[in-house]
């Protein structure tokens, strides 16, 4: 007896939307109750025949689609029909998502994972460099690692693995010019100020509370020449 091969392999070069239409082109392509070749379904989408034959791997292993009797002939299986008819309609919706994540929720190595990343907060990054340990396929590309990664947000709803973070951007030539005609007419000197210092107090904590106070100041003037 042929043993069945406990493989799991991430997707090539394409993103998660992509492995989407090329389930749709397969629904397209009548592989719900027939195998269907890779030239049908690139008929029906518009994924090329050879990001649909290096993604196959990745169906199969995952239990998406079916090999058939002929070697290069595949349909799917009723799950993935249902998840690819209503995906066609409503990607965005929630009945796509919840058939997604019920389909998935059958394999425990997702579900476990899934819990991992409740209990250790694992943020995007954390995600990309342990799927490959996960799944055993150390040749991912970083593209395909992000199409399985937006998998699991899609179907699970991790929005909040996506929150961007804030990046300090550069001012624009009109933020600048202004910047500098409100610099322009604020003092350019730091008024005198009196402060009363313990003589027992360390110089180097002395020197620190100077700093203290110009860096306050600057950040004072700068938050001023914007508000302006």
């Amino acid at each position: 007896m042929k043993r069945v091969s406990s493989e799991r392999f991430l997707p090539r070069g394409v993103s998660f939307e992509r492995l989407c239409e090329t389930l749709v082109g397969y629904l397209n392509a009548g592989a719900v109750g027939k195998y269907v070749g890779l030239s049908e379904v690139a008929d029906k989408c518009s994924v090329n025949m050879t990001d649909i034959s290096r993604n196959n791997r990745f169906f199969k292993s995952w239990g998406f689609i079916e090999e058939g009797p002929e070697k290069r002939q595949y349909k799917l299986v009723s799950e993935i029909a249902q998840f690819a008819s209503v995906y066609r309609i409503d990607p965005k919706g929630d009945q796509s998502r919840q058939i997604l994540k019920d389909f998935l929720s059958r394999n425990e190595i997702i579900t476990k994972y899934i819990e991992r990343i409740g209990k250790e907060s694992l943020d995007k990054r954390a995600i990309l460099t342990s799927l490959p340990t996960l799944t055993g396929d150390f040749r991912a590309d970083k593209a395909g690692l992000n199409a399985f990664k937006d998998m699991l947000v899609y179907a699970f709803k991790l929005e909040e693995l996506e929150v961007p973070v804030k990046r300090l951007t550069r001012p624009t030539k009109r933020i600048k010019r202004k910047h500098e005609r409100v610099l322009a007419g604020l003092p350019t000197f730091y008024p005198p100020v009196i402060l009363s210092v313990s003589p027992h107090i360390p110089l180097d904590k002395f020197k620190k509370l100077i700093q203290t106070f110009y860096e306050a100041y600057d950040e004072y003037i700068q938050k001023k020449a914007y508000e302006k």
